[in-house]
C-alpha cells in the first residue's frame, strides 16, 4: 500500500472526494505491482530516484504474527506505513543508510513538528510513538568524505585508505544540533516566523533616536494604520537601512531631533512604498501564514515593543532566509 500511495502522488492523482476508504479495494497489497512508469510518470518513488525513509519504524519489532494483531496494533502499523507524516524522501544511492540514521530522523521529526504542529502531534499519539523513538540525538560525528575528495588528496605515494584518513582529519567537525538547523529552515509560510517576531530581545539605539521625536506616539499610530505584511517588511527594510544611527549622526551631527525626523521619514516612506527586492520579498512570503493575527498584534503595540518586533523581522526572518 505505501508504494501505491507514492505512485499515485508522483502521477499527480488527487485524493478521492469520498475519502481513502472508497479506493481501498484497488490499493496494491504487493509492492511489485507498482506500474513501471514511463516518460510521463516515474511509477514509484523508488523508480523516480528516491528512498522512502520513515520517522517511526514502519515494521516495529515485537508485533508478532499479523493474524494475531489486536485492533490497536493493526491501526498503529497502518498509520506508520501509509501516513505521509511518517515519511520523508532521501536520494537513492546510500539513501537507506542516510535515511535510517537517528540524527537524520530526529532532525526531520523536529522539522515536521515545526511545520505541521498539532497534526503531527496527533499522528505521533495515534501511531503510538515510543519514548525511544522521539529522543534528541547527539550530533557529534564525522562528516562523510566523498570518494572524489579522497582521490583529489591522493598523491603519488600512499593508497586510497591513507588519503581517506587524511581527508577525514581535514573535515572532522562538530555538526550543529538539529534544533539549530530547524530554526533556520522553517518552511516558508510557517507561523513560527511570527513567533520569532514576537520573541525576546531586540532593543537597540534606533529606538532611542525614534523616541526623541516630540510626536513619536502620533507617528507610530500613523505607521500602525492599514498594516499588511508587505508594509511590515517594508518598514523593517527602512528600519535596517534608513535608521542606522551612524548614518543619522553623519546627516545631522549633534541634532537629535533632526535625526529622529529623518528616521521617522524613512519609516513612513517604507510604509507607503515598501521596497521588497531580493530576500525582502522572501520575507513577505515567510510571514504570509498568520498575517492577519500578526499585523493585528503589531497594530496594538507601544513604541518600544513595536520596533523591537520590526527589528526581529530583520534579525529572525530576513537574515535566516
Amino acid at each position: 500500500p505505501p508504494w501505491w500511495m507514492h505512485a499515485a502522488a508522483f502521477s499527480g492523482a488527487m485524493p478521492p472526494k469520498g475519502g481513502l476508504e472508497t479506493v481501498l479495494d484497488d490499493v496494491w497489497c504487493w509492492m511489485f505491482r507498482a506500474h513501471k512508469g514511463g516518460k510521463r510518470f516515474p511509477g514509484s518513488a523508488n523508480r523516480a530516484g528516491w528512498y522512502v525513509a520513515h520517522i517511526l519504524a514502519a515494521k516495529p519489532s515485537g508485533d508478532g504474527d499479523p493474524r494475531e494483531w489486536s485492533q490497536f496494533t493493526a491501526r498503529k502499523r497502518y498509520l506508520r506505513n501509509l501516513s505521509p507524516l511518517n515519511q520523508f524522501l532521501v536520494p537513492k544511492g546510500n539513501g537507506r543508510d542516510v535515511g535510517e540514521r537517528p540524527e537524520v530522523i530526529h532532525t526531520v521529526m523536529e522539522l515536521y513538528r515545526s511545520r505541521y504542529g498539532e497534526q503531527f502531534a496527533d499522528f505521533m499519539l495515534q501511531a503510538a510513538a515510543e519514548n525511544s523513538e522521539t529522543g534528541v540525538p547527539n550530533w557529534s560525528q564525522e562528516i562523510e568524505v566523498h570518494s572524489s575528495v579522497c582521490k583529489a588528496l591522493k598523491g603519488k605515494k600512499g593508497d586510497s585508505r591513507t588519503a581517506e584518513r587524511a581527508a577525514r582529519r581535514k573535515v572532522t567537525r562538530r555538526i550543529q544540533p538539529a534544533q539549530d538547523v530547524v530554526s533556520r529552515c522553517s518552511p516558508i509560510g510557517s507561523p513560527s516566523y511570527w513567533s520569532a517576531v514576537f520573541g525576546n530581545g531586540g532593543r537597540n539605539s534606533r529606538i532611542d533616536i525614534l523616541e526623541a521625536h516630540p510626536f513619536a506616539d502620533e507617528r507610530l499610530r500613523t505607521l500602525q494604520r492599514d498594516l499588511s505584511v508587505e508594509r511590515v517588511v517594508g518598514m523593517a527594510n527602512a528600519y535596517f537601512n534608513g535608521c542606522d544611527p551612524k548614518d543619522l549622526r553623519e546627516a545631522a551631527s549633534g541634532n537629535v531631533h533632526r535625526q529622529a525626523e529623518l528616521a521617522w521619514s524613512a519609516l513612513v516612506q517604507g510604509h507607503r512604498e515598501p521596497k521588497l527586492g531580493g530576500k525582502w520579498a522572501r520575507a513577505v512570503d515567510a510571514l504570509r501564514a498568520g498575517e492577519n493575527q500578526g499585523v493585528q498584534r503589531l497594530s496594538e503595540l507601544k513604541l518600544e515593543p513595536f520596533f523591537m518586533a520590526i527589528w526581529r523581522v530583520v534579525s529572525q526572518v530576513y537574515r535566516k532566509l
